[in-house]
């Protein structure tokens, strides 16, 4: 009976502590995501803030361009520290491996969430509204020129809910 008990509370923690699968909304194709939020800006950060006490990051965005809903100047979201590697943008996108479902420049921390990081300076192609996706916070650089070498991401998202561009 106390192995039993045991294996059960065991297994119960697990589920709090871990995140064993990506939630479905974090990995839904492209089209989905786009179809599904009200608010997409290309955007740069302009500052980002922690209170030593929490793990927690306030980043502060400066609106470039709003593609999708009302437009607003700047925004907040609260992340974590920037981690090596989190800067990637998939060869401008151009990447075949990021327009898996799967693939994008962040992913769920150990309890489903995604706390994104961001460099200040840089651009990035926010999706604003929850849930987020391993696609909702892309690095952009090339925000400009012919479709053989603006981003390939930026160009995706504009075409597809008709945005005209920059």
């Amino acid at each position: 009976m106390k192995i039993a008990l045991f294996t059960l509370l065991l297994i119960a923690s697990f589920r709090v502590f871990a995140c064993w699968a990506a939630p479905a909304e974090q990995t839904v194709g492209p089209e989905q995501l786009i179809a599904r939020t009200q608010r997409i800006a290309l955007a740069k950060v302009i500052s980002a803030h922690s209170d030593e006490s929490v793990y927690e990051v306030k980043y502060k965005f400066k609106t470039i361009n709003m593609l999708k809903g009302e437009h607003i100047d700047s925004f907040e979201i609260i992340g974590h520290p920037l981690y090596e590697g989190w800067m990637k943008n998939f060869n401008h996108h151009y990447d075949l491996s990021f327009w898996k479902n799967y693939r994008g420049r962040v992913s769920n921390d150990t309890n489903c969430e995604i706390y994104p990081g961001f460099s200040v300076g840089a651009l990035f192609l926010v999706f604003l509204d929850k849930p987020y996706h391993y696609k909702s916070f892309e690095n952009i650089i090339r925000t400009h020129g012919n479709k053989n070498t603006k981003d390939k991401w930026l160009q995706y998202v504009e075409e597809k809910i008709g945005h005209k561009n920059l």
